[in-house]
């Protein structure tokens, strides 16, 4: 053998050896790293989330009803290996006090019954296959329980909420030891006082409109978007981003509108109006 072809044998084994030692020293300092074929995967905690699960109050247990790989959508075929790493993380950075638990409510009918009991449920999504929508119905969802204190429920959990799980279950251990009058927001022309003072009772209402560009208060828990008419890339981006964040949108709106007339002393319905901007 030539000796530039031993030398470049040996420069590879040496940065093999030193990538090895590296990736130790990776490890060790971030517990939560995962090394995969052709991929490292890391689940890092931010510093308000190792904060609060080291200085949990309670014991935590939550529970992930999932349906097993086989009977998700193909988006959704790596969820519960994503979810199972961050509660990993998570039960690893609070000493014990925060544990988890996922199960397959279709591998035994108990398990359904003891889920509907714990007003867990599956929920239907549509997929488009083959050109085609096509409806499903799946579980995802995180039930959890924290102390002495009601169970909390996620429904519906899905891809789009890893980025943001974290944060939202730190929300719900806050929201179940020091519940907070609710906060909610009505986008909505004139005409639903009623509404309006129902959820008076109910929490805090902050009057928004959306179409003239106020954004969404970072406190608010639910929008309620009434009527929106036609929507610009700006305010779908907002409510967009709110959901993302783990908080609910209503949306309630009609292509009809319907008008009372007299007619020979009588009041019919008239013909419906389409509403060109919808």
């Amino acid at each position: 053998m030539k000796r530039p072809c031993v030398l470049r044998i040996s420069t590879g084994g040496l940065l093999l050896l030193l990538i090895a030692l590296y990736s130790v020293r990776v490890l060790r300092y971030y517990p939560e790293t995962r090394l995969e074929f052709g991929r490292t995967r890391l689940i890092r905690l931010d510093g308000e989330t190792r904060q609060r699960l080291r200085n949990l109050e309670h014991e935590a247990l939550v529970t992930y009803y999932v349906s097993r790989r086989g009977r998700l959508p193909s988006e959704m075929r790596r969820l519960e290996r994503d979810v199972a790493d961050l509660l990993g993380a998570m039960q690893r950075e609070s000493r014990g006090r925060f544990n988890y638990q996922i199960v397959d409510p279709e591998t035994d009918p108990s398990f359904t019954g003891y889920a509907a009991h714990q007003s867990v449920a599956p929920y239907r999504m549509r997929t488009v296959r083959h050109d085609a929508y096509q409806e499903q119905t799946v579980w995802s969802t995180l039930h959890i329980a924290f102390g002495p204190y009601p169970a909390a429920v996620i429904n519906g959990v899905s891809p789009a909420h890893l980025p943001h799980l974290q944060s939202i279950l730190l929300e719900q251990f806050n929201q179940l030891s020091r519940p907070r009058q609710p906060v909610f927001a009505l986008a909505a022309p004139a005409g639903y006082e009623e509404l309006k003072t129902a959820l008076a009772v109910r929490g805090q209402v902050k009057q928004l409109s959306l179409s003239d560009g106020q954004e969404i208060p970072d406190d608010v828990d639910v929008l309620f978007w009434l009527d929106p008419g036609v929507v610009n890339p700006v305010v779908s981006r907002r409510v967009n981003q709110f959901l993302e964040s783990g908080r609910s949108v209503i949306i309630a709106g009609s292509k009809l509108e319907i008008a009372l007339g007299q007619q020979n002393g009588r009041s019919p319905l008239e013909t419906p109006r389409i509403r060109r901007d919808l």
